[in-house]
C-alpha cells in the first residue's frame, strides 16, 4: 500500500532525527566496521541531511591546529563562539588560507561566528551535542571582506566540567543541556506575580547537584509579600541544603537602599564566577541581569493576566560577561549566563530508588520503615510518613518527592 505525502514526510523526519542525535551503537558500530578515513569517528554526531547542504566549503586537512572558544549563544544553526586560545599555529594555518590577508586577524577575545561541521566530535555521551558555555575547538575561515565578521567551523566539543540539564520534553528520553561548564547556579523565583513554585524549586536542586555546580536562590519582587513570611518559608533550604538566599526587588535596586544592599549580595555570589541565572518565565531573569550588566541587554515583559505565569522574553540562553567596575581584576572571569524561561522540568537520568538520595533529610527515619525497600508512598508503618505527620520532615517537601516518585520511571 503506498504511503501518502505526508506519511513519507514524517517517516524521513524520524529517521533523520534518530541519524542526527543517536551517538550509541548504530555510528559506534559503523566506525568499528569501517577501516577508512572517511569511517565517521567515534562519538562524532553526524548532522541532518538539510544541514550538511549548507555547510561550508572546507580546506581538506582536518588535522590542522585549531583555535579553542567558549560559546557565547546560538540562534538556529549558528553559534557565536568567544575565542579563547589563538595559538601560533593557528595563525600560520590561517595565514596560508586564500584570501586571509583581507580583514580582520583572529585573536584572543574575538567573536566567531560558527557553524558546525558534517561531523562534530564530543567528548560528552547522549547530551545535548552543543549549549551555552561549552568550550569547542573550532577551524577559523578567512575573512573574505574588509569589515566582515570573522567565520569559523566547530569540530569538536570538549568535555564539560558542570552541566545544568533536564530531560528533554516529549518521549525521546534526551537530555537537554540548559548551560555547560559553570561554577554555580541562582534559581530566581518570584515572591509574587508568579508565586515561587517550591516544587519546580526541589526539581532544579536536584539537577544543580547531579551536575556538579553549587546553589543559590534569588526571590525577586520582594515589593509584594511580606519579607518576614518569605524569609520563613525558605529557610529550610538554607539550613538543609547550605543554599544562599537572596530577597531582592530588581525594580527597585537603583531607588530603594535595601534592595541596593540585597543587590550588592548578590554580586558577592556571583562574582569571579560562572553563574547560570535560570527560573520560570515572568520573575525577571532578565531585568536583573539588565540591572547588573548596568544596560538594557534583555527584553522583559509583564506576566499573562490570564494564567497568572510568566511569559517568555528570553527565546535563547546568552552568556555575558559581568562588569564589575570596582573591581576590574575579576571583570573578565565574571560570567552570567541568561536563560529561557522554564515551565516544566524534567528530570533526567534519575530513578526511583535514586530519587531518596536527593531527600537526605529523610534519612534519618528512612531506616526505621518496616521494609527495607520502602518508597515512603503507600507501605505501611513507614517512619518517612510518621515524621511527616508529626511535623519532623516538611510538608511540602514529602508532596515534592510523591510527585517526582510518580513521575519517574521505575
Amino acid at each position: 500500500m503506498a504511503r501518502s505525502g505526508k506519511q513519507y514526510t514524517q517517516d524521513n523526519k524520524a529517521r533523520r532525527s534518530i541519524r542526527t542525535w543517536e551517538k550509541g551503537t548504530q555510528w559506534k558500530g559503523i566506525s568499528d566496521k569501517v577501516d577508512d578515513d572517511s569511517a565517521v569517528p567515534r562519538h562524532a554526531v553526524p548532522m541532518k541531511r538539510r544541514t550538511k547542504d549548507i555547510q561550508r566549503s572546507l580546506p581538506t586537512d582536518t588535522a590542522s591546529p585549531l583555535a579553542v572558544g567558549r560559546v557565547l549563544y546560538g540562534v538556529g544553526r549558528t553559534w557565536m563562539v568567544l575565542l579563547d586560545d589563538v595559538s601560533a599555529e593557528v595563525l600560520d594555518v590561517y595565514n596560508s588560507l586564500p584570501g586571509a590577508q583581507v580583514g580582520l586577524q583572529p585573536s584572543s577575545g574575538m567573536i566567531v561566528e560558527s557553524t558546525t561541521a558534517r561531523s562534530v566530535e564530543s567528548n560528552n555521551d547522549v547530551a545535548t551535542l552543543l549549549a551555552v558555555g561549552d568550550v569547542v575547538e573550532l577551524q577559523l575561515l578567512p575573512v573574505l571582506a574588509e569589515g566582515a565578521m570573522a567565520t569559523g567551523v566547530i569540530r569538536s566539543v570538549r568535555e564539560r566540567t558542570s552541566k545544568f540539564a533536564r530531560a528533554s520534553a516529549g518521549v525521546d528520553g534526551m537530555e537537554q543541556v540548559i548551560a555547560a561548564n559553570a561554577d554555580q547556579v541562582l534559581i530566581i523565583m518570584a515572591a509574587a506575580d508568579p508565586f515561587y513554585n517550591k516544587k519546580l524549586l526541589d526539581r532544579m536542586l536536584i539537577s544543580a547537584v547531579d551536575g556538579n555546580v553549587e546553589v543559590g536562590i534569588c526571590i525577586n519582587k520582594m515589593d509584594l509579600m511580606d519579607r518576614a513570611f518569605i524569609e520563613e518559608d525558605l529557610a529550610f533550604y538554607k539550613e538543609e541544603f547550605s543554599a544562599r538566599l537572596f530577597f531582592i526587588s530588581a525594580t527597585h535596586a537603583l531607588t530603594d537602599k535595601r534592595s541596593a544592599k540585597s543587590l550588592e549580595e548578590v554580586k558577592q555570589f556571583l562574582r569571579g564566577k560562572t553563574t547560570i541565572c535560570t527560573g520560570p518565565s515572568g520573575v525577571g531573569k532578565s531585568t536583573l541581569v539588565n540591572v547588573l550588566l548596568g544596560d538594557h541587554v534583555q527584553d522583559t515583559s509583564m506576566g499573562s493576566e490570564k494564567t497568572f505565569k510568566g511569559m517568555h522574553t528570553t527565546s535563547f540562553g546568552r552568556l555575558f560577561a559581568l562588569p564589575l567596575v570596582d573591581d576590574p581584576e575579576t571583570q573578565e572571569s565574571t560570567w552570567i549566563v541568561d536563560t529561557p524561561g522554564i515551565r516544566e522540568w524534567g528530570l533526567w537520568n534519575v530513578s526511583r530508588d535514586e530519587l531518596i538520595f536527593y531527600f537526605e533529610e529523610f534519612e534519618a527515619f528512612s531506616s526505621q520503615c518496616k521494609f527495607s525497600m520502602c518508597s515512603h508512598r503507600h507501605e505501611p508503618d513507614c517512619a518517612v510518613k510518621s515524621a511527616v505527620e508529626q511535623d519532623m520532615v516538611d510538608v511540602e517537601r514529602y508532596e515534592s518527592y510523591c510527585a517526582l516518585w510518580d513521575s519517574l520511571s521505575e
